[in-house]
């Protein structure tokens, strides 16, 4: 999975200047991917870096566990 954020600075700040994509399955075979994209502010940039961070920090403590 993969994360990237970009910032597009000539976009208006009200229609969001930061644009978020989460891709899972990403390789040579562009029919694969699993996309997701959004244009958000920072408010929302900063909720959702956290959304994200919480839900893989507690999949990999899940998998830690099952590993003991």
């Amino acid at each position: 999975m993969m994360l990237t954020i970009k910032r597009d600075f000539d976009r208006p700040i009200e229609h969001g200047q930061y644009f978020i994509e989460l891709i899972k399955n990403r390789d040579k075979n562009f029919d694969d991917f699993d996309r997701l994209g959004y244009w958000c502010d920072r408010a929302h940039l900063r909720q959702i870096a956290r959304s994200i961070l919480i839900h893989f920090a507690s999949d990999i403590i899940n998998e830690a566990l099952k590993k003991k």
